[in-house]
């Protein structure tokens, strides 16, 4: 089985939770592809220490994750995979807040 894993990164501050859930993906074969709208060489060094042939993809900061996603598929042969996670960081809403 292969995956493939499209993490949009807008909220910098969040990398360390994703980072933990992504570091449970265990049987299985899979690639990291990263979408980010503002270089932070801090948050790049935790993904690639996690995943060293991570692919980064600056992308424009329209379309919220949608657009991102969609410059991910463009770039890979969907038919290489066998499913694929598409994660992005939030915004955390005044209802979470409290």
């Amino acid at each position: 089985m292969k995956l493939l894993v499209h993490l949009h990164l807008y909220y910098h501050n969040q990398i360390d939770y994703f980072i933990e859930k992504l570091s449970n993906i265990e049987g299985c074969d899979w690639d990291l592809y990263v979408t980010y709208v503002e270089e932070n060489p801090k948050t790049f060094e935790k993904i690639k220490n996690l995943k060293p042939e991570t692919k980064f993809f600056k992308v424009k900061n329209i379309g919220y994750d949608i657009w991102p996603f969609i410059q991910i598929i463009r770039q890979v042969e969907l038919k290489n995979y066998d499913y694929v996670i598409k994660l992005h960081t939030k915004a955390k809403s005044k209802q979470n807040i409290e």
